[in-house]
This record gives structure tokens, sequence and C-alpha cells, in this order.
């Protein structure tokens, strides 16, 4: 009777998960190969990618593509074979194996960079002659030491699964989605019109909703796949709007890059600046281009964006440990329909670097490896790898996971357990790595230090308004209105900058006020589209508040000792999350959306686990959570905008708008940026609109940083300097000033610069005064 009833338990738990949108048993076939297939293979390709590099041989970019799938997976294969890494899913392979390939090439790189001019072997070791052969050589190690380590490893056996008509359509449907992305922002770059941006914003809208309708008939293995298409799709469709680079930081980065891949050596005193101190947007763009030749704008617009495409499904493997596949699913889709993933420049290239090592990191601390000193390992590699790639996800990163690990502490007190997520002596070797990198080798530490002191100074300041950016104080994210306060912060600036003594009376005719960039016609009275404004920033902040019902529910319903550790890692974020919004000045000095979007790799689960206790008795109710991820989706990705008007419409649908007149980058500014720069810019002084400025992608403009003058404001011109005027200064008579976290627009002194200034430069589209 004992057995039976056991064998009876047993079956109830299995029809209890399948009831769950849990995996159930699919039909599948099995298939095996040997290891030395698999070396074989791996060679095989490894020569094939020599012989393209080598050879330089580009047709029908050829050269590229297999370049790029080389270097970003074989590297981290390698190493997974030789921590003999087994029992994980195809999935997880996948992201480790990129996060390692990743951190290979920037540390060999570094290496190579260092060692070379080191030993007195050249001054310029960036270059493909000495990486190609190093690179090698590393890699045929690699490739010895991974096959004497598996020779254990007999036959390779996998499953593919057996796909019905239903779920063949689920399959192929996700690869439109690029393919639209691509020919979508095509279009619009040689403008035409929107319409294959606008079906597949509606068309991901329309195929989440279809797989949460259907989710019993759907092979759950399809859930990842349908995510990095919706992933891919979504940051296509931006980052290769245009024939330049889109945005601020991007373009700043991108001069970086070019400055190191020009000078084929990675030199601090070359240019001293926290960006340049980062490997993820000096070496691992250098090595990238080097492999693939091509255009180096390729890099920054489709490569490293395609990188960053993985995020999400590292977000579905971390909540799929605890959620059924559905919900984590719901919850990737969750993370991509935040507004900071749907506008891709919001996000810089180096901190996309630092988001994928840092969900690498989540992904291990609850993982169930069975070599525990590998995990370890594996632990250490994505945290420096975190550290070179951006400051600020690392200060994060350490907040989190020592606060986890007090929480920890006093939890495993009380239950007697010895088990963590991460090993005191692994923080201690990451946190001194920290210091050796922050403050020895680069000089990163002095504007942490700086802004710990005006924060724990200030402490007592914390709801006032002058510490904080605006917009973004304690009560102004319960504050669903416009206060105007906008207004002010423009009058202030205005009075700041005017103090200082101007060289010419007729500045004074000058008068700064609001002008809006132009956008499409508003198709709802002024009424309707304040109350639509009005909804959405009460829909941001409710489904935002859904995270604390969630962090709750999850100290209840995880018990085993995996998700113990989950427990402590989120209240940690949330905790984390809390504080950086009451400190003050971190609105000011660091984007509190950011903050927010680097915690929903811990926090996303929590928001469909506040719908867990509903969703076992009622399965419906995950058809109300995707119609309310999908409502987020849809206000935040352009379409609703585009659909009722004005000003806010986005640059992935429209060629106008305040995103486009801010970002996006004309050839007539790569023109006049090249000729300005021409001239002889080490005794150059100019003043330029900021945003307009960084469109130039040029490295001497880094070398010019002391005597440019991001104020348009005429008392602030100097006798003899250069005023630029970007197309949208010139066309639109707009400028836009970054000021104590907020970015102000305002009228641009065109008439001004005519009365008082020499025209010295025109093209139809930029224009430089004297």
């Amino acid at each position: 009777m004992g057995r039976t009833s056991k064998k009876e338990k047993q079956e109830k738990q299995e029809k209890s998960k399948v009831k769950e949108g849990d995996e159930k048993v699919w039909p599948s076939k099995e298939y095996q190969f040997s290891r030395n297939r698999l070396f074989y293979l791996i060679l095989g390709f490894f020569i094939v990618t020599n012989l393209l590099v080598a050879l330089g041989l580009s047709l029908f970019y050829l050269r590229a593509i297999l370049s790029f799938i080389f270097i970003i997976t074989i590297p981290g294969i390698l190493i997974i074979l030789i921590m003999k890494v087994r029992n994980l899913g195809f999935w997880e392979y996948v992201v480790y194996g990129v996060g390692l390939s990743i951190s290979f090439m920037m540390f060999l790189g570094v290496a190579i960079n260092w060692i070379l001019p080191w030993i007195n072997i050249t001054d310029k070791p960036l270059q493909l002659k000495f990486i190609l052969p190093i690179f090698d050589m590393f890699l045929l190690l690699m490739f010895y030491f991974a096959f004497k380590r598996n020779l254990d490893l007999k036959i390779i056996k996998f499953k593919i699964p057996f796909f019905n008509l239903l779920n063949k359509v689920f399959i192929i449907i996700p690869i439109l989605f690029p393919i639209l992305a691509i020919l979508g922002a095509l279009i619009l770059n040689n403008h035409g019109p929107n319409y294959l941006t606008m079906i597949l914003l509606a068309g991901i809208a329309l195929y989440v909703l279809a797989i949460v309708i259907f989710r019993k008939k759907i092979n759950p293995r399809i859930y990842p796949w349908a995510i990095l298409m919706i992933s891919v799709g979504i940051i296509l469709s931006v980052s290769i709007r245009g024939f330049y680079l889109n945005g601020s930081d991007i373009n700043t980065e991108f001069n970086i890059f070019r400055l190191i891949f020009d000078y084929q050596k990675w030199d601090l005193q070359e240019y001293s600046s926290s960006y340049n101190s980062l490997l993820s947007i000096n070496i691992l763009p250098t090595i990238l281009n080097l492999f693939l030749g091509g255009s180096a704008l390729s890099i920054f617009k489709i490569i490293l964006p395609l990188i960053y495409a993985l995020t999400p499904l590292i977000i579905y493997l971390f909540s799929k440990r605890f959620l059924n596949p559905l919900l984590s699913f719901l919850s990737a889709f969750f993370f991509m329909s935040q507004i900071t993933f749907l506008k891709w420049w919001w996000i810089p290239i180096r901190q996309e670097v630092a988001f994928l090592f840092f969900g690498l990191s989540c992904l291990l601390f609850t993982s169930k490896f069975g070599n525990r000193k590998v995990r370890d390992i594996l632990i250490l590699i994505f945290g420096i790898s975190l550290i070179v790639s951006h400051y600020s996800s690392t200060y994060i990163y350490f907040l989190v996971i020592i606060l986890a690990l007090a929480l920890e502490f006093l939890f495993l007190k009380k239950r007697k357990e010895t088990v963590r997520f991460i090993k005191i002596s692994s923080l201690i070797i990451l946190l001194i790595f920290c210091f050796l990198w922050y403050s020895q080798l680069t000089n990163l530490s002095k504007g942490f230090v700086s802004f710990s002191k005006e924060s724990l100074t200030n402490l007592g300041d914390m709801f006032k308004e002058d510490v904080q950016a605006e917009g973004h104080g304690i009560l102004d994210h319960f504050n669903f209105f416009d206060s105007g306060g906008a207004t002010e912060i423009l009058r202030e600036y205005a009075n700041q900058v005017n103090v200082t003594p101007g060289v010419n009376p007729s500045a004074f005719n000058y008068n700064i006020y609001w002008k809006s960039s132009p956008g499409t016609e508003k198709r709802l009275t002024y009424k309707w589209n304040n109350f639509i404004l009005l909804f959405r920033r009460i829909f941001k902040l409710l489904i935002r508040l859904m995270i604390l019902p969630g962090v709750v529910l999850w100290s209840f319903l995880l018990r085993d000792e995996n998700s113990r550790r989950v427990r402590t890692l989120t209240i940690s974020s949330f905790i984390v999350l809390v504080l950086l919004i009451i400190l003050p000045f971190v609105s000011i000095t660091y984007d509190l959306e950011r903050t927010y979007f680097q915690l929903l790799f811990l926090l996303s689960p929590t928001v469909l686990i506040a719908i867990t206790p509903l969703y076992r008795k009622y399965e419906r109710v995950c058809i109300c959570m995707a119609m309310i991820l999908i409502i987020q989706f849809l206000l935040f990705s352009g379409i609703t905008d585009q659909v009722l008007g004005g000003s806010g419409v986005e640059s992935r649908l429209n060629n106008l708008g305040v995103e486009y007149d801010r970002h996006y980058t004309h050839v007539s500014e790569s023109l006049s940026g090249s000729w300005l720069l021409d001239l002889e810019f080490k005794y150059t002084y100019i003043s330029a609109d900021k945003y307009e400025l960084n469109k130039i992608l040029d490295p001497r403009k880094l070398i010019m940083q002391g005597r440019i003058n991001y104020n348009v404001l005429p008392k602030t011109f100097s006798e003899n300097s250069y005023i630029y005027s970007g197309k949208t200064n010139k066309n639109k008579g707009i400028t836009h000033k970054s000021y104590q976290g907020n970015v102000l627009t305002f009228n641009f002194p065109n008439r001004f610069l005519e009365d008082n200034r020499n025209k010295v430069y025109n093209n139809g589209g930029s224009e430089i005064f004297r």
C-alpha cells in the first residue's frame, strides 16, 4: 500500500505541474554523435575561419558572419569543455559560452596590448598580424586540453522534439521579427513609411497573446527561441536606424574605439577618461573589428546589439528555475517591455556588455552545478568581466551581493546552514580586483568616492528638491501630474549661465524660452492627450509596485535551498532599489531608470510570482497578466504615440520628433564635423549643443574636450570661438541641454548668430559661425 500511495502522489504532482504549465513529456527523437566528431567540427570551423580572416575574403559577408559566430562561441565552448561543465540545457550553454568568449577576447586582448610592447616586439600590438596568431595559439592549446579533459565523454546525446503544425507556425513567425525590423528601419532611413515597423510591434504583441492562449498546445522549448527573436527584432528596429550611430553616449564610445583602433594600442595616457578605462568599448570592439573586417560602424550598430539581445534569454533561464516555462516567458517579456529596453539608445554599449555579465552572475548564483569549484571560477570570471566593463553597474553588483550576504547570514544563522550563493573568499578577490582596476590601473574610483561623500553628508536633506533631479524626488515617484517644475529648471539654468559677462552687448537681446520639437498631427483633443499621459504614468507606477507583493510572496513560496539564495538576492535588490531612490544626488549623477533596469535581472520574476497563487486555481489569470504586459509594451514601444500623434513620437517609427532631433545623426552633420576638426583643432575653441556635437564621429573631438563650451546662450560665446549649428539647430531652431539630470529644450540663437557672427561653413544642413 505504501508503494502505491507514493506512486499516486507522484502522479498527482506530475499532473499538477502540467496544469501549471510546466514541461510535460513531448515527443522527441534522440540523436547522438561521438566526442571525436564534435572536436573535428570545432577544428574544421577553426581552419575555415582562419583562412577567411587571414586572406581577407569578404564575399557575401561570409567572413563577417562566420567570424562572428566563431569568435563569440568557440572560445567559450572550449572553456566549458575544459571545465567539464555538463548536464546543462542547450540555451544555458549558449549564454555561458557567449559570456566566456567575450571575457576571453577582452582579457587576452589587453594582455597582448600590454605584453608585446613590454618585451619590445612592437609598440602597436592591436593589429591583425599579432592578434590572429596569438589567438590561434591559445585556441589550439585550449582545444588540446579540452580534448584531453573529455576522454571519458564517448557519446554525446541530445534530443530534437517533433513539432506539429501549430508549433511549427510558432517557430517560424518569430523569424519574421528581425526581418521586419531590418526592412522597416532601412525604408525609414530612405524616408519611406513606417508600415513594416508598425507591423513588427503589433505582431510581437499579438504573438505573445497567442502563446498564452495556446499555452497547452505549445511545446515550451519554443519559448527561448521566441524570446531571442523578439529581442533581436526590438533592438535592430532602432540600432540600424540611420547611416550613422544614434544616441549620445554611443557616439563618444565609438570615438574612443576609433582612437584605440587607429592608434593600434590602448593607452590611458593617450586619452585619460573614465570611458577609456572600460575594455567593453575599447579592447572588445577592436578585437571584433579585426576579426570581422568591414565597417567599424557595424560593430556598434549590429554586432554588440546582437550580443545584448541575449539578456532577456538570461531572464527566462533565471526565472525558469522558480516559475513554470509560461510564466518565465512572460517574465522575460516584462523585461523587454521596459522603456529602457525598447529605447535601445537609453543603455550605452559599455553597460549592455556589463548587463550581460551581471545577468550571467545572477544565473550562476542560483545554479546547481555538480562541481562547486567550477561554479566559483565562473563567478569570478564574470564578476571580473563586469568590473572592467562598466563602473556603475559594478557598484550596484557589489551593493546587491554584500547586502544579500548580510541577509543570508541572518537566515543561515537560524537554520545552521553553510551554503552561500557566493564564497566570501570570491567576494574578497573581486573587491581586491575592483580596487586595483579602479584606483591603481585606471582612475575610476574618484567619481564613486565623491558621489558617496555627497550622498552620505546630505542624507538629512533627502526630501529636498535640490539633491534630486527634476521629477525624481521621493514624492515625485507618486505624483502623476505635471508640476511645471521644468520651466523653473530652465529659468534656473539661464540665470546661472548668464552671470558670466558677455563680450557682446547685443547678447542681451536673446531671450530663452521653451521650444519643443514638431511631431505628427495630434488626433485627440488636449484633454484626451493629457488623460493618456496620466494613464501611462499611473500604469507605469502600478506595474512596478507589483514587485513588492512578489518579493513578499517569494519569501513564503520558495522554501528549498536554492530558492533561499534567490530570496536573499531578490530582497537585497529591492532594498538597493529603494535606497538608490532615497539617497541624495543619485538621480542627478546616475539614471535611475538604468538602475531599475539592472535590478530587474533579479526582480522580473517577482511580478509573475505575484499572480502564482491565483494561477494555481485560475489558469486564465495568465491571460490577464499577458494583457497587462502587452499594454505596457504598446504604451512604451511608440505605437500609442504614433496613433495619438504629438511631439513624443519614436525615432523607431518616424523621421521627426524629440527623440529623432536629439539623437539621429545626419550626413550633413558628419561632413560639417569633419570640416570643423580639420582646422587647427589644437587651438580651436568651440561652442555647441552637446547633443549635436556628439553626432560627430571623429576621435579628434575627444582631445578637444577642454576647449568645448556646451552652452549655446550668446553670453557664453568667447570672441574667437567657432559656434557649431547642427541640422536640428539650424532648420528647427531647437537646442537641447542636459542640466542637473534633466534635458532642457529651448530656442537656438539663430537670429543672433546671423546678425553678430560670420558664417564660415554651410552645407545646407549644418552651419559653423565665428
